[in-house]
Protein backbone atom coordinates (compact mmCIF):
# COMPACT_ATOMS: atom_id res chain seq x y z
CA UNK A 1 0.00 0.00 0.00
CA UNK A 2 0.96 3.30 -1.20
CA UNK A 3 1.64 6.61 1.22
CA UNK A 4 -1.15 8.13 -1.07
CA UNK A 5 -3.70 4.71 -0.11
CA UNK A 6 -3.41 5.74 3.34
CA UNK A 7 -3.24 9.47 3.45
CA UNK A 8 -6.66 8.93 1.49
CA UNK A 9 -8.17 7.14 4.39
CA UNK A 10 -6.83 8.65 7.54
CA UNK A 11 -7.99 12.34 8.37
CA UNK A 12 -5.54 14.35 10.68
CA UNK A 13 -7.46 16.54 12.74
CA UNK A 14 -6.29 18.86 15.95
CA UNK A 15 -8.25 20.19 19.09
CA UNK A 16 -6.98 21.84 22.49
CA UNK A 17 -8.28 18.44 24.22
CA UNK A 18 -6.43 15.49 22.90
CA UNK A 19 -4.06 17.30 20.35
CA UNK A 20 -3.48 15.81 16.93
CA UNK A 21 -5.73 12.46 16.10
CA UNK A 22 -6.49 10.59 13.70
CA UNK A 23 -10.14 10.02 12.62
CA UNK A 24 -11.40 7.50 9.48
CA UNK A 25 -11.81 9.63 6.27
CA UNK A 26 -13.92 6.90 4.81
CA UNK A 27 -15.71 3.46 5.57
CA UNK A 28 -13.08 1.15 6.65
CA UNK A 29 -12.99 -3.15 6.76
CA UNK A 30 -12.19 -4.55 9.62
CA UNK A 31 -8.71 -4.91 10.17
CA UNK A 32 -7.98 -2.97 7.14
CA UNK A 33 -4.57 -1.25 6.85
CA UNK A 34 -4.63 2.37 7.32
CA UNK A 35 -1.22 3.44 8.31
CA UNK A 36 2.29 2.95 7.04
CA UNK A 37 5.13 4.26 8.83
CA UNK A 38 9.03 3.74 8.33
CA UNK A 39 10.19 4.44 12.24
CA UNK A 40 12.99 7.04 12.40
CA UNK A 41 15.18 5.13 14.85
CA UNK A 42 15.10 1.83 16.56
CA UNK A 43 16.82 -0.17 19.11
CA UNK A 44 17.11 -2.43 21.98
CA UNK A 45 14.64 -1.31 25.43
CA UNK A 46 16.70 0.56 28.27
CA UNK A 47 16.24 -2.36 31.12
CA UNK A 48 17.11 -4.68 28.02
CA UNK A 49 19.06 -8.06 28.52
CA UNK A 50 21.75 -8.63 25.70
CA UNK A 51 20.31 -8.73 22.09
CA UNK A 52 22.15 -8.90 18.97
CA UNK A 53 22.36 -5.32 17.61
CA UNK A 54 21.55 -6.40 13.85
CA UNK A 55 18.12 -8.96 14.42
CA UNK A 56 17.59 -8.36 18.76
CA UNK A 57 17.25 -11.80 19.36
CA UNK A 58 18.66 -12.42 23.13
CA UNK A 59 21.78 -13.56 22.67
CA UNK A 60 24.65 -15.11 25.58
CA UNK A 61 27.25 -12.77 24.30
CA UNK A 62 29.70 -15.02 22.94
CA UNK A 63 29.68 -13.58 19.73
CA UNK A 64 30.76 -10.09 18.95
CA UNK A 65 31.19 -7.51 16.12
CA UNK A 66 34.63 -7.75 14.85
CA UNK A 67 34.08 -4.20 13.91
CA UNK A 68 33.37 -2.51 17.19
CA UNK A 69 33.29 -5.42 19.64
CA UNK A 70 29.68 -5.08 20.84
CA UNK A 71 26.94 -8.38 20.88
CA UNK A 72 26.12 -9.60 17.30
CA UNK A 73 24.54 -13.37 16.23
CA UNK A 74 26.66 -13.66 13.33
CA UNK A 75 28.77 -11.81 10.34
CA UNK A 76 25.42 -11.72 8.66
CA UNK A 77 24.14 -9.48 11.78
CA UNK A 78 27.38 -7.03 12.20
CA UNK A 79 26.32 -5.51 8.15
CA UNK A 80 22.75 -5.13 9.32
CA UNK A 81 22.42 -1.55 8.01
CA UNK A 82 20.74 -0.30 11.82
CA UNK A 83 24.17 -1.41 13.56
CA UNK A 84 26.45 -1.33 11.21
CA UNK A 85 25.50 2.46 10.13
CA UNK A 86 25.01 3.72 13.17
CA UNK A 87 26.44 3.06 16.40
CA UNK A 88 29.54 0.14 15.26
CA UNK A 89 31.08 3.04 13.45
CA UNK A 90 31.18 5.38 16.63
CA UNK A 91 32.24 2.32 19.23
CA UNK A 92 34.86 1.18 16.68
CA UNK A 93 36.42 4.63 16.58
CA UNK A 94 35.93 5.67 20.04
CA UNK A 95 37.09 2.05 21.21
CA UNK A 96 34.47 1.40 22.98
CA UNK A 97 33.98 -2.15 23.54
CA UNK A 98 31.03 -3.99 25.20
CA UNK A 99 32.42 -5.29 28.84
CA UNK A 100 31.32 -9.51 29.11
CA UNK A 101 28.13 -9.82 31.71
CA UNK A 102 28.14 -12.47 34.32
CA UNK A 103 24.19 -13.54 33.45
CA UNK A 104 23.11 -12.70 29.84
CA UNK A 105 19.31 -12.98 30.95
CA UNK A 106 19.15 -10.01 33.38
CA UNK A 107 18.74 -6.75 31.58
CA UNK A 108 22.24 -4.84 31.09
CA UNK A 109 23.11 -1.50 31.32
CA UNK A 110 25.02 -1.36 28.55
CA UNK A 111 22.38 -0.97 26.26
CA UNK A 112 20.97 2.07 27.70
CA UNK A 113 22.99 4.40 25.07
CA UNK A 114 22.32 2.12 21.96
CA UNK A 115 18.71 3.94 20.97
CA UNK A 116 19.60 7.04 21.98
CA UNK A 117 22.74 7.28 20.14
CA UNK A 118 20.67 5.59 16.97
CA UNK A 119 18.15 8.93 17.56
CA UNK A 120 21.19 11.23 17.38
CA UNK A 121 22.76 9.51 14.59
CA UNK A 122 19.76 9.77 12.88
CA UNK A 123 18.99 13.77 12.83
CA UNK A 124 22.48 14.30 11.89
CA UNK A 125 22.23 11.72 8.73
CA UNK A 126 18.27 12.70 7.68
CA UNK A 127 17.88 16.28 9.10
CA UNK A 128 14.67 16.99 6.44
CA UNK A 129 12.82 14.24 8.33
CA UNK A 130 13.69 14.95 11.85
CA UNK A 131 12.69 18.55 11.05
CA UNK A 132 9.35 17.60 9.42
CA UNK A 133 8.04 14.84 10.69
CA UNK A 134 9.83 13.90 14.50
CA UNK A 135 10.68 17.46 16.22
CA UNK A 136 7.29 18.29 15.49
CA UNK A 137 5.69 15.77 17.33
CA UNK A 138 3.88 16.60 20.59
CA UNK A 139 4.86 15.68 24.10
CA UNK A 140 1.81 16.44 26.21
CA UNK A 141 4.12 17.10 28.80
CA UNK A 142 2.35 20.03 30.41
CA UNK A 143 -0.63 17.82 30.27
CA UNK A 144 1.22 15.13 32.12
CA UNK A 145 2.36 16.79 34.79
CA UNK A 146 -0.84 18.25 35.38
CA UNK A 147 -2.60 14.92 35.69
CA UNK A 148 0.57 13.40 37.53
CA UNK A 149 -0.50 16.91 40.15
CA UNK A 150 -4.47 16.26 40.17
CA UNK A 151 -4.18 12.79 41.04
CA UNK A 152 -1.32 11.73 43.03
CA UNK A 153 -0.20 9.35 40.01
CA UNK A 154 3.19 9.17 38.33
CA UNK A 155 1.72 9.56 34.26
CA UNK A 156 5.05 9.37 32.34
Amino acid sequence: MTSAETTNKLEIKRNDVVGRYGVAACDLEPGELILTETPFAYGPKIDSPPVCLGCYAYIDCSNLCSTCGWPVCDVDCEVVPAHKDAECAVFANAKVRFTPVENSYEPCLQYECITPLRVLLATERDKDRWENQVKCMETHTEERRARKRKSGISIL
